[in-house]
């Protein structure tokens, strides 16, 4: 297909773009759009000339991506978000940015975030989803995220270079029992100590869970069994604290738990997962108005949580 290369994509393509992809029909895009749908079937047509290629596969059944335009048309999604988030900014005169968090960063890291965006006035919005990494990574494709702080999904590592990622900090996963509970007192915690135990934990197919598993079978020991299952951390902090049971959470929120005298963190030779904390975002949100300071800002509160630990 010849490329009209004079021309780029404009709003009204990628709006007939998205729609058609979503809806998977041009008739039903038409009806979305409340454009005629000569003009829909027109738009499209001038934006696979203008891309070079085709999007689509039409049939009688409908339209259907093809598996080599599903970049473009993520590209294209992205986008009309974007073109949203100005809508919103030139009615609000605020900036709004849209932040996914694992709850673990939620709890430890957006209160030091918070203080480094105080001085950023009223002009700016931050808006906060909480939910999993690789939950985040099909939002931030899709266009309803603007960057995700959270662990690094495998994914991400296929989608090239259309996400920039960084490093903001590191985390340890450490083993914790109630203040009071016999283990506590032990200067050293082996795996067989832990036998006999009951045991809280994230569900079966959560990495943290993987690794657990992973540790005990390299040393012959039959993998802990979950009394309770379940994805927060503090709920496990929690009931560790009014309870027998044991449990692995992330370093930081323990070390939380411990200073105010509610569970202890076992000291063990057994090194129960390190994992970076990562800032990810499309290239594009470089050029929103707020992320630059937002970013600058992260990065400030990244070093604050660091050297926190450092001091310990």
């Amino acid at each position: 297909m010849p490329k009209k290369s004079a021309e780029r994509l404009e709003r009204r393509h990628i709006e007939t773009l998205v729609m058609v992809a979503r809806l998977g029909s041009i008739h039903a895009a038409a009806r979305a759009l409340e454009l005629p749908q000569p003009q829909v079937t027109n738009l499209l047509r001038d934006a696979e000339l203008i891309v070079g290629h085709r999007l689509f596969e039409r049939s009688h059944k409908g339209c259907t991506v093809l598996p080599e335009a599903r970049d473009w048309i993520g590209s294209a999604i992205y986008a009309e978000k974007a073109l949203g988030t100005l809508d919103t900014l030139n009615t609000s005169h605020r900036m709004r940015l849209r932040l996914g968090c694992i709850p673990r960063v939620t709890h430890v890291f957006v209160p030091a975030l918070l203080s480094e965006l105080e001085g950023m006035g009223d002009h700016f919005q931050l808006e906060i989803l909480e939910g999993t990494s690789n939950q985040f990574q099909s939002l931030l494709m899709e266009g309803e995220l603007d960057c995700f702080i959270g662990r690094r999904p495998a994914a991400m590592d296929e989608a090239g270079d259309r996400f920039a990622m960084e490093t903001l900090y590191e985390e340890a996963v450490v083993l914790v029992a109630g203040r009071h509970h016999p283990l506590a007192k032990k200067a050293r915690v082996e795996l067989r100590d832990l036998a006999g135990y009951s045991w809280i934990l994230p569900r079966s197919h959560s990495s943290s869970r993987k690794t657990l598993n992973d540790i005990f079978a390299r040393e012959g020991i039959a993998a802990p069994t979950a009394m309770i299952a379940s994805l927060s951390f503090l709920s496990h902090l929690h009931l560790v604290a009014k309870s027998d049971c044991l449990s692995i959470a992330p370093d930081r929120a323990a070390r939380e738990f411990e200073d105010a005298g509610s569970i202890s963190i076992l000291r063990t030779p057994s090194n129960f997962g390190e994992y970076a904390i990562v800032m990810a975002h499309h290239h594009t949100i470089l050029d929103h108005p707020g992320f630059r300071e937002f970013a600058a800002a992260a990065r400030r509160a990244a070093e604050r949580i660091r050297t926190r630990r450092n001091r310990r």
